[in-house]
């Protein structure tokens, strides 16, 4: 009766953990990055069927620039990878925090079909989507894309702490390796003010992201701007400037919903642009 009882157990308790995975694996829970403060999946008892870093696997942050410093208001496409030859099934979870452990900068989402953002605790996470859906099952390893938004000029060292997860298929994943990095990057003295290269689009923005107003420098000289439009990244709201709403090559933005949004300037072509309150 009771090997009937512990082996009953044994079984519940397994189930318990495919359960949480497979709800995990559509979204995970915050606050588990292994950053100060915070567990990782490992710790916490969602994944503990799993080994904690083992040989020959890892998980790698990347900025896609090859840089180690970052340059303050500028954006950054960051890749992560998890590299676990025996996995198909991946997810992870990432946050930026200065010497202090509070937040820094913002994420933005660039395939929203494998990736998600978050806020709790006063940080932000951005974390794996819909993990065992086909489009996002890997081979052995799996890459998620985003930008990242540096923070204003004097905020100091930022390190991006990171855990995933990597298991053999959805049924295994209580069963799934977690794997924990971190990246610390310095921040460069000088001032940036778009990602965006002149020769593309022909002006800068700045600040990006923006909070007050939003201002335009044209790559050659002083442009006078007949109209502007901002569209919010859902295509569900408007907002046109012209006349005398245009000053000076700036706009308004201040009663404008935070977001990211795309912004044309005339005819042009269209850029991105985050707005925060």
């Amino acid at each position: 009766m009771k090997k009937l009882l512990v082996f009953t157990f044994v079984i519940l308790f397994v189930f318990i953990l495919h359960k949480i995975a497979i709800t995990f694996a559509s979204v995970p829970p915050a606050s588990k990055t292994g950053a100060p403060g915070e567990e990782t999946c490992f710790t916490s008892g969602c994944h503990l069927l799993g080994t904690l870093n083992p040989p020959n696997t890892g998980i790698e942050i990347m900025f896609n620039t090859g840089a180690n410093t970052y340059v303050a208001d500028s954006v950054y496409e960051i890749s992560v990878t998890i590299t676990d030859s025996s996995a198909i099934i991946f997810g992870f979870e990432l946050t930026a925090l200065d010497s202090n452990d509070l937040r820094m900068g913002a994420f933005v989402i660039l395939d929203s079909s494998n990736t998600y953002a978050l806020l709790a605790t006063g940080r932000e996470y951005i974390t794996h989507f819909l993990a065992s859906e086909p489009m996002n099952v890997g081979a052995g390893f799996f890459t998620w894309q985003f930008q990242w938004i540096a923070p204003p000029l004097g905020s100091g060292l930022i390190t991006f702490y990171a855990a995933g997860v990597a298991a053999p298929s959805l049924v295994s994943a209580a069963a799934g390796n977690v794997h924990t990095t971190t990246l610390s990057i310095f921040q460069d003295s000088t001032v940036g003010i778009s990602e965006y290269p002149d020769n593309e689009y022909g002006y800068r923005l700045f600040p990006n992201p923006a909070d007050q107003y939003i201002g335009f420098l044209f790559q050659d000289g002083p442009e006078n701007v007949d109209h502007v439009t901002l569209y919010s990244i859902n295509g569900k709201n408007t907002f046109r400037y012209s006349g005398g709403h245009l000053n000076d090559n700036r706009i308004d933005v201040s009663e404008i919903p935070a977001g990211l949004y795309l912004i044309r300037i005339g005819d042009g072509l269209f850029n991105k642009i985050l707005i925060i309150h």
